[in-house]
């Protein structure tokens, strides 16, 4: 799976985050799944011992082509510039007229210009990918070998009470960032990307703890969460878009250096995004933010379903897809719009604010058939079921009408588009199926019309919305390379969904309490100064001793324990025997 640099000029992508792939999809017919609501309550684990202790399913990794990797772009977009970008066009905010550098920016600046240069290869378009990930290297706070790399400005959360204080770090940030290292080295061979990636990896292998920066925490139940708002007070957000970005970095790592530990944290990653999918979802409308505030999130929503068909393009576990089309059968995509038909007869028209966040008051009108109309918004209205889309042309402009597949809807192949890879199995039932090719515009160029004796299936690439309809395009057998409508009797392959919501997901882990290694686990020490303690009955530091090593080293420990400072572990023998060592990103409990 390792990459080498000749394959880089295809690596790159987008830098905003409703465009992190590009995939789509969409939620006009039934979806069937068991998703019920029930609340469960995990309970929490008491051997949380290392960040490798964390909860871990034996996912695969697949390996993508570059133009299936996350980030990956279709063209060439024209250089960064604007207010928000200096004249080396790197990503930076000024606040109270200081400037200052914007790590997500900076991260994602560097992917999606690597993206374009994939395509032209213009040297202007490397050296301002270039500059923003070099930008992050310098402002990179190193503790102990593991790269930070600092926000200093303040920011509020979601306009609420909750602020971050400079300095504070992000593991979307740090995520992203080690994306953009493997892929500047893999395209240029610079060392110092290298070097860099190695460091952002380790960052993430530090633990919460209040003496260091840190984005990585394990919660009560065991679960690890790369936090996109991570603080000194050990405050958690909890926010599922910035843990699936760290994801992302892991398997960036993974793909260029084949480590094994950035194998084991994508795995870890991937398994707490398996757990929480259904608790960071609200069955029949827009998902959360975050866990921490609930806050629901249009754009983010379509975020999460291109993370979760992307962890299933990385994996093959039909679970995450799965996941993907209820979020789509939730709330479709409401930056959808384009021109289509009105068809005549009887319409549910709908009047709400202009933000769409009143109740919906549904009238029924009766109207002649208007060939063409400008669709502003496609999406799901407060207290109403349905689809709507947002009329902005003619006499009904402003008002909302309810999508009538093939009779009022959006015209064309462009929406919500989600290519599938690995591909996905279509099972057809017995009975007649039609299969057609469309035009850009969505009109029927050819059909096929065939019967099947017996319930059978086949493979899809993509699944589009077509003329207000789901569609999937079929690779192989009677209906090769023509799009299929979904229906009763042709669905996707999934998994059924638990549904489970985890509730009480942190409360107080119990601290103080020593976990038995059995049988003694290896303790990694970088090159370096390290102290081991000793503590009291009440946990309190009662003796230290501290010394350098002058190369790399190992130890084994018997115990860990958590503690307000972080996780301790036991030292069996050398120089700390008998004293307790703080994990960090210099010394690390191997797996």
């Amino acid at each position: 799976m390792l990459i080498s640099r000749r394959t880089a000029l295809a690596l790159g992508g987008t830098a905003a985050a409703s465009t992190v792939a590009t995939l789509g999809g969409s939620a006009t017919h039934a979806f069937s799944l068991p998703l019920s609501r029930r609340g469960v309550h995990a309970p929490a684990r008491a051997e949380i011992r290392g960040l490798f202790d964390a909860e871990r399913e034996n996912f695969s990794l697949r390996e993508l082509t570059p133009e299936q990797l996350p980030y990956a772009g279709t063209f060439a977009r024209p250089l960064p510039a604007g207010a928000n970008y200096d004249s080396e066009h790197v990503s930076i905010r000024v606040y109270d007229g200081v400037l200052h550098n914007h790590p997500v920016g900076q991260a994602q600046a560097a992917l999606s210009i690597l993206a374009s240069y994939a395509f032209n290869e213009d040297p202007a378009y490397l050296a301002a990918s270039r500059a923003n990930a070099d930008r992050l290297i310098g402002s990179a706070t190193d503790v102990s070998g593991a790269l930070f790399f600092p926000y200093t400005f303040d920011f509020t959360l979601h306009s609420g009470p909750d602020k971050m204080i400079a300095p504070w770090y992000s593991g979307m940030a740090q995520g992203q960032a080690l994306s953009a290292f493997c892929r500047l080295y893999a395209a240029t061979g610079d060392e110092r990307y290298r070097v860099a990636a190695d460091g952002a990896f380790a960052s993430f292998k530090v633990l919460k703890n209040p003496s260091s920066p840190w984005v990585t925490r394990i919660d009560a139940h065991g679960y690890a969460w790369f936090e996109e708002y991570a603080d000194q007070e050990g405050r958690a957000d909890f926010t599922f878009n910035g843990h699936v970005f760290g994801v992302y970095g892991m398997y960036d790592y993974y793909r260029l250096t084949g480590n094994p530990e950035a194998k084991s944290l994508f795995q870890i990653g991937a398994t707490t995004m398996k757990h929480y999918a259904d608790t960071i979802r609200d069955p029949g409308w827009i998902s959360h933010y975050c866990l921490r505030h609930e806050t629901p999130s249009i754009s983010y929503h379509n975020v999460h379903v291109e993370l979760l068909y992307k962890v299933f393009d990385m994996t093959g576990d039909l679970y995450f897809a799965s996941l993907a089309d209820a979020f789509l059968a939730d709330f479709p995509a409401p930056t959808s719009y384009g021109r289509g038909p009105i068809s005549s007869g009887d319409h549910r028209f709908a009047s709400t604010n202009a933000s769409a966040s009143s109740k919906a008051v549904v009238t029924t009108a009766t109207t002649a058939t208007i060939a063409d109309v400008a669709f502003g918004s496609r999406r799901k209205l407060v207290g109403t079921d349905g689809i709507w889309l947002r009329i902005d042309s003619g006499q009904h402009a402003g008002k909302w009408i309810e999508e009538q597949a093939g009779k009022t809807h959006i015209g064309g192949l462009a929406l919500e588009r989600y290519r599938f890879a690995p591909l996905r199995r279509i099972d057809f039932a017995a009975g007649t199926h039609t299969g057609f090719e469309y035009s850009k515009g969505g009109k029927i160029v050819r059909s096929v019309r065939a019967g099947l004796k017996t319930p059978s299936s086949a493979h899809a690439s993509m699944r589009a919305l077509v003329n207000g309809r789901t569609h999937y395009l079929i690779t192989n057998g009677i209906w090769k390379d023509l799009w299929v409508p979904a229906s009763d009797t042709v669905s996707a392959a999934v998994r059924p969904l638990t549904g489970e919501r985890v509730q009480d997901w942190d409360p107080p882990a119990e601290a103080g309490t020593p976990i038995s290694l059995n049988p003694a686990r290896l303790v990694k020490f970088a090159q370096g100064n390290h102290s081991g303690v000793t503590f009291d009955g009440d946990w309190q530091i009662v003796g230290q001793k501290t010394a350098g090593l002058s190369r790399p080293s190992s130890a084994y420990a018997d115990q860990s324990v958590a503690l307000d400072a972080g996780m301790y572990y036991r030292i069996t023998g050398g120089i700390w025997k008998g004293m307790w060592v703080l994990a960090s990103g210099s010394v690390q409990l191997m797996p």
